[in-house]
């Protein structure tokens, strides 16, 4: 068996509609039962743990705000098959998620800004404006949550960070931090 979400883009409309309907309640029904797993481990004191399923919960979900874009999509075939694709990436399915999360977005040039700047792979940050590579924020956040990895928080000063809540002593001040602040080479 393969996943065989790209051929939604191929099919004709009344077949796409069919299937779509089909699918949507069981995307649902499967994002409901992670939510419901979130509030056991919550209970449970495992807020890591929670932490990451509620993230897989929401991309869940955003696969029905994905599928409704492409059941309105043009009858583009570049444009549905990008549409369809959107559905197997996680940073996708998080700005679909963040979309809807967000109160603070109040027009569509807002929303728009959201994905702009969401989709980019790195982003430039620094006094000048290009003095840091920084990853793309959801990226990051998925990654530190899901993995222990080896980051540099200070020129010269590395750590060993492990998921999303884990404190950490900062190696000039020793003030405990929530996460690391991961910085990359200056050009």
């Amino acid at each position: 068996m393969r996943r065989a979400i790209s051929e939604l883009a191929n099919i004709p409309d009344n077949r796409l509609f069919e299937e779509v309907a089909e699918g949507i309640p069981l995307i649902v029904k499967n994002a409901i039962s992670l939510d419901e797993a979130v509030q056991i481990l919550h209970q449970k004191k495992q807020f890591c743990v929670s932490y990451i399923v509620r993230g897989f919960a929401e991309e869940e979900a955003a696969k029905v705000l994905i599928l409704t874009d492409l059941i309105r999509c043009p009858q583009i075939q570049e444009w549905k098959m990008k549409t369809a694709s959107r559905i197997c990436g996680h940073v996708s399915k998080r700005i679909y998620a963040t979309s809807c999360s967000d109160f603070r977005i109040a027009s569509f040039r807002e929303l728009c800004a959201l994905v702009e700047r969401e989709s980019c792979t790195y982003y430039l940050d620094g006094p000048n404006s290009v003095d840091w590579v920084f990853p793309n924020s959801i990226t990051e956040e998925r990654e530190q949550a899901l993995y222990v990895d080896y980051v540099q928080i200070l020129p010269k000063h590395q750590v060993i960070a492990s998921g999303k809540f884990r404190l950490l002593r900062h190696p000039v001040c020793g003030r405990r931090m929530k996460r690391p602040i991961v910085l990359t080479m200056p050009f």
